[in-house]
């Protein structure tokens, strides 16, 4: 009985070996890895990071990318006229001018030139309430508050949309951190001016911030 069944496992390995040989196929998968584009990083708009709804710390752009925003920014011959009580600082980086107050209570006024849509009105206007911690505007409350802007007329002939965001802050207090903007476009540029400081120094200096829009002239 050993015997037999000893040949009977020879015989099982000799008929096995003798069968073909079964072919396995295989399918290789190759994943390509695919670097995403910084938005920051894009040469077609220098100003997409202006799209970005959260400020954003110019000391941390890229040295190429902030010679492309130098680039960018469209040289205007404006003049205008100084309010009382103001200090005009010189023009440094993306600012035509920077002006200041020194009381107790004071603003900081800026005027930026810029080619192009500069990243857009809404774009911009989400931007600044982020900067004010008001990011709960609702699309509906924004597109209201765009359709009833009001508008300035320059010496110069400029059309001057004012946004005035004091608008959303009701519930704020007088310190808050406030802004009005107010943005002139012109064909193949757009001109950004921007007071900012707290709700009540926005507010007190709010006649001398209309004063120097309507000032505005060409050289």
């Amino acid at each position: 009985m050993r015997k037999f069944l000893f040949y009977l496992s020879i015989a099982i390995v000799f008929i096995g070996c003798d069968q073909p040989p079964k072919e396995r196929h295989y399918t290789e998968i190759v994943k390509e890895s695919v670097q995403p584009v910084p938005e920051i990083g894009r040469q077609d708009d220098p100003h997409a990071f202006l799209r970005n709804p959260q400020d954003m710390d110019m000391s941390q752009i890229p040295d190429d990318m902030n010679q492309i925003l130098q680039d960018s920014v469209a040289e205007t011959n404006l003049s205008w006229t100084l309010p009382d009580g103001w200090i005009e600082q010189p023009g440094q980086g993306m600012r035509m001018a920077t002006f200041v107050t020194q009381d107790t209570d004071p603003i900081e006024c800026s005027i930026v030139s810029l080619g192009g849509m500069a990243g857009g009105l809404e774009s911009n206007l989400i931007r600044w309430l982020g900067q004010l911690g008001l990011s709960n505007v609702s699309p509906e409350e924004l597109n209201t508050f765009i359709q009833s802007s009001e508008t300035w007329a320059s010496q110069g002939g400029f059309s001057i949309r004012v946004f005035d965001l004091r608008v959303f802050q009701n519930n704020s207090g007088d310190d808050a951190s406030s802004m009005i903007a107010t943005i002139i476009e012109i064909p193949g540029k757009t001109i950004f001016i921007k007071m900012t400081g707290s709700k009540s120094a926005v507010t007190n200096q709010f006649p001398a911030f209309k004063q120097l829009n309507q000032s505005l002239n060409i050289k």
